[in-house]
Order: structure tokens, then sequence, then C-alpha cells
């Protein structure tokens, strides 16, 4: 008897696994070589191809989920999913919700490439809501230092409202890249020349209306 009981509870146990999924952006370099690694901890390096990882809770199809896209830190440098996705994740779908872990390009003084992926994904988002079932106007953007400033940036630069988030959730963010911002994750966005126009509009204060 003791048999079956176990059986049948790790069988309901494997019932509650979330879906997932990865899906490519249209904005990755899939004509560069892929050098991407992952370290023992999570950490990704190198990125190219850039994604979503789509988590859907097991109740999915009850009713449109609210989503969180996340954007994980790690100084513009690597991406920190180890501690800043996993955990989340974990957390999200035990609350029933859709969680969208970012796979941005790392910028190496190209300042644009965060944000465009931040963008594509948003798109990504809502315009696939009614085939993952989530709830085109509860999908928000949750990010962790540098990928705080990511999320910011979501936050007070998007272009059209399809990419503007409805919520944002940022962790221990980089706000500003003026000279109190940690000076390798200002090089790795920047570069090494930056002006004084680039720290303008890397200053998030600064885009809120």
């Amino acid at each position: 008897m003791k048999r079956i009981f176990l059986f049948t509870l790790v069988f309901a146990c494997a019932c509650l696994v979330a879906a997932q999924q990865t899906y490519i952006l249209p904005t990755a370099d899939t004509d560069t070589p892929d050098l991407e690694y992952t370290t023992g901890n999570g950490g990704i390096f190198k990125t190219s191809r850039a994604r979503i990882i789509l988590y859907l809770p097991a109740d999915s199809l009850s009713k449109p989920l609210s989503t969180l896209l996340v954007c994980p830190g790690g100084g513009y440098e690597f991406l920190s999913t180890g501690n800043e996705a996993d955990y989340v994740q974990k957390w999200a779908l035990q609350h029933n919700l859709a969680i969208a872990v970012l796979i941005y390009r790392l910028p190496a003084g190209r300042e644009n490439l965060p944000l465009e992926d931040a963008r594509a994904a948003m798109n990504m988002l809502r315009d696939s809501a009614a085939v993952w079932n989530l709830d085109p106007q509860r999908i928000g953007v949750m990010g962790f230092s540098a990928g705080g400033h990511l999320a910011g940036s979501l936050l007070t630069m998007y272009e059209t409202q399809k990419e503007r988030p409805d919520f944002g959730v940022l962790v221990y963010p980089v706000l500003s890249m003026e000279d109190n911002t940690e000076p390798t994750t200002r090089e790795h966005l920047l570069g090494k020349n930056f002006t004084r126009r680039q720290i303008k509009r890397w200053h998030l204060c600064n885009n809120v209306t």
C-alpha cells in the first residue's frame, strides 16, 4: 500500500512540473560564431543568441496569466542566471505566474543591444499572448543590478505601446552611468571612449516623465 501511495505522489508531483520552452528573438546574431558558455554557478558569457526562456505554470489554461520578463544582472559582462533568474522562476511558478527569462546580448560597448533585445522580447510576449494564454495587459519587467538598469531602460525608453511594460520591479538596480557607477559596468555598456551624451542618455532618472 505504501508503494502504491508513493508512486501516486511522485506521479502527482510530475504533473505539476511547469512547461519550459526557449524562443529565439529576431535580434539574435545568428550569423556570428556561437561562443556562448555557462559556468557552474549559472553565469552565461559571450551571448549572441538573444532569446527568452518561457516557463508556464502547470495551471496555465484556467485564466490568462500575469507575466514577468526577467533580466538577470552581471554588470553587462555576463548574465547571472543562477541567483537572479532560477530562484525567481521557482517563486513565480508557485504563484501561478508565467515567467520569461531574457538571455540578452552582452553589449561590449554596443550600448543599444540589450535594450533592443528587451523590446523584442516584449513584442514577442504580446504577439504570442493568445497562444501562451498570457494577459497582454499584465506583462511586466523585473531586473537585478545591471539587469535592473535594462529593465528600467525598457520602462522609460520604449518606442511603442506594445513594448511598454505594464509594471516594473527593479531589484538593487543600476540607475545611472555617472561616476558613482561601477566603472566596469559603464565600460561594458558604453565602451571606453564614452561621451557625456551617452552618460545622460542612460541615466534613467532623466527619462522619467
